[in-house]
């Protein structure tokens, strides 16, 4: 049982950095037609995708904001009101922005 666990764990953990390589998109995104680009032009890699997902939006927004009520995640969801390009705040950090597909 503590293996499956740690195998469901890992799975879950890199499920969206490898379905995002190259194209930016991972099922869910192909499915309503957007992708997620980087600033610089430079082809979505495995590295930074890991970046994005794990340890921006998991440990900084999704961990560290646990530790201060929350706070950060409502400000990443609401952060696309306010931006002139609609960027979520954790798209800001890392330089990349949501285009549709």
């Amino acid at each position: 049982l503590i293996g499956w666990f740690f195998l469901f764990l890992i799975a879950a953990t890199l499920y969206a950095p490898v379905t995002m390589m190259r194209s930016g998109q991972t099922p869910g995104k192909k499915l309503v037609g957007i992708r997620v680009v980087r600033d610089d032009g430079q082809p979505m890699s495995f590295g930074y995708a890991c970046a994005r997902e794990i340890l921006v939006k998991g440990l900084l927004i999704g961990g560290v904001g646990s530790f201060l009520g929350g706070i950060p995640g409502l400000i990443n969801v609401f952060w696309p009101l306010v931006d002139d390009q609609t960027r979520a705040f954790h798209d800001m950090i890392v330089k990349s922005h949501v285009v549709s597909a």
